[in-house]
Order: structure tokens, then sequence, then C-alpha cells
């Protein structure tokens, strides 16, 4: 494999013992993608279609097939699903072209829009996983497999899919939109984005109860709760789209990561909690429920009322 000189683009070419049909699907078939890189992909090889590929649960790229020519040419957006700076989806562009090359192809490949945080990570990645590309065409076999995710892990991928969705949202809010009411809460979208940060907090209650340890939040009655959201809803209520969208990039990360690295064998951590009559409540629930199935719920309503002000 070749390297240019540096440059704010990224060139590489890389002759493959196959033929470009072969190395075509590499780039178009989800299958096919995931090994030489990746966990799991989505490819919906023509233009417009998406293209979607997960790392390891959080280096998500998102991006869409720009041009798809059979089995010459194939051009995409590349971007990051992500809380950090940084390029985003739709940023950059990659480019693969496949000449045929006796028995073979010359493959060549043009990543350009990256941002100058990113280029150096993505030479790396493109030096390390083009080779693993020529191997898989070549041989007809996987050469890469992505590790799996533990309990904790996968809790903490869906957790930092769901905050980016909200990232975007409300990156993409008018201020009329900031306003709309949420079906659920009651609240304007920025004053429910800021409750979905408060549940960021369950996560430490949920490593406290794991580790048997009783948090102020166990001995909440449901009408403590309900004054303690009236509370904050007082509180906030000229809170800003910019400081949520602040505190998410700030606290978000954090709540990932934390998530992340707890210990699989205490999940099953169960204490009594006075806001569910006293029932025995697990570690691993309230991560389900109170975390991320109410997270989600937020972030659909918060969804639906900026929608709701475009038509």
């Amino acid at each position: 494999m070749q390297a240019t000189a540096p440059s704010e683009a990224i060139e590489r070419e890389l002759r493959i013992e196959a033929r470009p049909q072969v190395v075509f699907e590499f780039f178009t078939q989800a299958d096919k993608i995931v090994r030489w890189m990746g966990r799991a992909a989505t490819a919906e090889a023509r233009p417009g279609g998406a293209f979607r590929l997960d790392y390891n649960g959080f280096d998500i790229m998102r991006g869409e097939f720009l041009e798809v020519t059979p089995h010459s040419r194939v051009v995409f957006s590349w971007g990051w699903e992500t809380l950090a700076d940084g390029t985003r989806p739709g940023q950059s562009k990659v480019e693969v072209t496949l000449t045929p090359d006796g028995s073979g192809t010359l493959l060549r490949l043009v990543h350009t829009g990256l941002s100058k945080m990113d280029r150096d990570s993505h030479v790396q990645g493109w030096d390390r996983f083009l080779p693993m590309l020529a191997s898989a065409a070549e041989s007809g076999t996987p050469a890469y497999t992505a590790e799996p995710l533990n309990e904790p892990e996968a809790f903490a991928s869906r957790l930092n899919t769901l905050l980016v969705s909200l990232r975007e949202t409300l990156e993409g809010a008018s201020p009329a939109a900031a306003s709309a009411r949420c079906s659920g809460t009651g609240w304007p979208a920025t004053l429910t984005a800021h409750h979905v940060l408060q549940h960021l907090n369950i996560v430490a209650f949920a490593i406290a109860t794991a580790k048997g340890q009783r948090a102020p939040q166990a001995d909440f009655t449901v009408e403590a709760l309900n004054a303690y959201n009236a509370a904050f809803a007082a509180e906030r209520a000229k809170a800003t789209l910019a400081e949520a969208l602040a505190a998410l990039m700030k606290d978000g990360p954090t709540a990932v990561e934390t998530l992340k690295t707890m210990d699989p064998a205490s999940l099953g951590g169960a204490l009594p909690m006075t806001f569910a009559g006293g029932a025995l409540l697990s570690a691993r629930q309230l991560i389900q429920g109170p975390l991320l199935a109410n997270v989600e719920e937020h972030i659909a309503e918060i969804r639906q009322a900026v929608a709701g002000t475009r038509t």
C-alpha cells in the first residue's frame, strides 16, 4: 500500500488479488463490510441510501451513498455520531475507484473534508483496515472480528446513541421548536431536554444499588418524586436551548463512560425501593427502565414536538 505525501486529503492505493466485482461488494454489502471493519453495518447501496457503520458500539460512522457505479466506483459521505467535537455526518466524503489490474484490482481511496483533529486518526484507521479488506476479498474469509459488548457496555452504547439523537434534534431546533410543548411532560422541548439530563443521575443510583448502598432516590415516594419534578420545572423554566446543549455535551459523555465501566456481575444487585411500593429493584432494572426507557421516551417526545413546528 502506497501513501501520498501529507495533505488535507487522505489518499491510498492498494492492489488486491480479487476482481473489481468482488471488491465492490465489500463496500456495498453490509455482511461483507463487517468482514474487514466494524461490528454492524447498514448499507443501502444507491444514491441517497443510508450507510452506517458501528465499530464498537461507541464509534459509529453515519453517511449516505452519493454515487454507486457497479463495479468501478463508490462515493459516500462520512461522519461520526458523537457527543464530542469532530467530523459530523455529512461533513466528509470518501471516493473509492476500482480499476481492473490483470487478475486483480487497483483500489484508489480518497477521503476529503475531515476536520484537522480527525485527520490523523483516519490515516491510522484506513492504514489498519484497508489491508484487512484486501485479505478478506482475496481469501473469502473474514479478516476482522469485532469484540462483543458486555451488558454494561451494551447499555452504555444505547445511552450514547440516544444522547447523540438528542444533540442532533436540539441543534436543528428553531426558537419556536424549543418552546413547543411535549406530549408526555407537557413541558417545552427545552425544559424536557434538561429533564432528560436529570435522568443521567440514575447511573450513580444504579451503581450504588449494585453495591448494596442505599441512595436517597431509593426512599422517594411517588408524591415526593412528583413534587421534585414540579420544583425542577419551576426552577428551570427559563433554561435555554444553548444551556441544554452545553450540559448535554458535558454530562452525557461522563454518564456513558461511567455506565460502560460497571461490573457486569453487579447488575443483579437489588434493594427495596419506596417509589415502587417497597418492591426490590435491581441495578439492571434501574438502567433498563428509569434510565434508558424513560430517556428514549422523552427524546421521542422532543423530536415529535420539534417536528410539529416544521409542518
